[in-house]
């Protein structure tokens, strides 16, 4: 009978190895998909990048075209002073044109500021919200990880007590056995 009991503990012990190598199994699977998670925002960090190197890009070209617009306006400063008969009649009209221009300039440029701030803002919270949700999905992963490590820690502990009570049952079938089976 103690045979047949140590038996079938063995047997138990084997299905409980199996269980427990199946639960590292996924143990591996959620580190896989944790070390997955941080290239993802890797990739993330990097679209940021390239988001700032693409606004930087629109403020050279602001810039570039600020500074055309001042050309402009100094070429057409020096055109209406080439000739002193036009110089009147021109110097009337960019009284009119100049304010206007400037004032439709002003304008654009508002706007083209307006625009900017939005897309950084946009990206500010484009960025802030995956950080959110890498570092929900991080920490969710983190407890299922801890929850499983756990569960693997009490299921070994659970193992390597059948098995003390197993190898003194053996013992005490040995002690047994010597004391009256000869």
């Amino acid at each position: 009978v103690a045979l047949h009991e140590s038996q079938s503990g063995r047997k138990q012990m084997e299905e409980h190895t199996e269980e427990l190598e199946h639960r590292l199994r996924e143990v591996e699977q959620i580190s896989k998909k944790a070390e997955e998670l941080e290239v993802a925002l890797h990739e993330s960090q990097s679209g940021r990048k390239k988001m700032e190197e693409h606004a930087e890009e629109l403020e050279k070209s602001l810039l570039k075209f600020e500074e055309d617009e001042r050309i402009l306006v100094e070429n057409l400063k020096k055109s209406l002073n080439t000739s002193t008969e036009r110089n009147t009649k021109l110097q009337r009209q960019v009284d009119v044109v100049i304010p206007e221009f400037q004032s439709k300039l002003e304008k654009r440029m508002a706007e083209l500021e307006r625009d900017y701030e939005k897309k950084l803002k946009e990206m500010e919270l484009e960025r802030s919200t995956f950080d959110m949700q890498t570092n929900i999905k991080r920490e969710q992963m983190q407890e299922k990880f801890n929850k499983k490590v756990e569960e693997l820690e009490r299921s070994l502990k659970d193992y390597q007590d059948k098995n003390n009570e197993l190898a003194q049952s053996v013992s005490k079938y040995k002690s047994y056995h010597d004391e009256y089976g000869q």
